[in-house]
């Protein structure tokens, strides 16, 4: 589920201006592993052009990606999604900052930190500096102001979704899965994928139905519980009893890897499953 710090809050102040350029931003660590899809900033009452927003890494001020606010609306919450999804990693401190070029919303003596499902906005916060475009802001607020620079966030393994052309997307084992795409099983359980894999056709399946290492890109005997219904493989124990279809001879495409009884989780790596 995606998160984000500040929701719908109402600055004190919606319409500052200082006849000045600001950065101005938020720190925040997420407490796991995830990505940021969009930017977010409540937008002053005064209509503004050319508002950028970006996140960077505190350490070595690294910028990670920046996209420019096309026709906000004044007075508003407004998002805006990046070219990429930022990846983010747990513990570690960014900042989310807009360029203004010169209104802007603030509250004064902002209760810090602030808490928000797996992210943290720490009590060393309200960040700025002046200046013709966009960089990470340097200067800590005098006053602990949040001038309501947000991100949205999505955990890592937060669920399945439908991921277009057969793309693999990052998936939790055993969550339920929004969509039957190439990365969940029939039963619509999320199965172990690498984000931006191609999904190819092929697997293959044993005698009688049991489960067995695949390769992608390998014929399919016949269709089991190793393969979902575009023949690719997903995440099966070694042996298990197909526990629908009924026992399959394979056939000249297929290939036996075991038929012991063993418990070992295959998992889709690029271009192979291993176990």
């Amino acid at each position: 589920m995606a998160e984000s710090l500040f929701g719908t809050a109402t600055p004190a102040v919606v319409n500052a201006t200082d006849s000045v350029a600001y950065s101005m931003g938020t720190q925040f660590v997420p407490a796991v592993d995830g990505t940021i899809t969009h930017g977010r900033w409540r937008f002053p009452t005064t209509a503004l052009v050319g508002v950028t927003i970006g996140v960077f890494q505190v350490a070595g001020t690294v910028t990670l990606g920046t996209k420019a606010f096309s026709s906000p609306v004044a007075g508003a919450w407004n998002e805006v999604a990046f070219d990429t999804p930022i990846p983010v990693t747990a513990g570690t401190a960014y900042r989310v900052a807009i360029w203004t070029p010169s209104h802007y919303t603030a509250t004064t003596s902002y209760p810090w930190p602030v808490n928000s499902g797996n992210l943290t906005a720490p009590n060393t916060n309200g960040w700025f500096i002046t200046g013709p475009s966009l960089v990470m802001p340097t200067t800590q607020s005098g006053n602990s102001a949040s001038y309501f620079a947000d991100v949205v966030f999505e955990p890592a393994g937060a669920g399945a979704s439908a991921a277009p052309a057969g793309i693999a997307v990052a998936v939790a084992p055993g969550t339920p899965a929004t969509a039957l795409n190439r990365s969940a099983a029939p039963a619509g359980l999320a199965v172990p994928s690498a984000l931006g894999v191609p999904s190819v056709s092929g697997a293959v399946v044993v005698p009688a139905g049991l489960a067995a290492a695949a390769a992608l890109g390998q014929p399919t005997a016949a269709l089991n519980r190793s393969a979902t219904p575009a023949g690719l493989a997903v995440a099966v124990q070694l042996g298990a009893p197909s526990p629908v279809e009924p026992p399959q001879t394979a056939g000249s495409g297929a290939r036996i890897v075991t038929t012991t009884r063993q418990a070992a989780l295959v998992t889709r790596t690029p271009g192979r499953i291993t176990r």
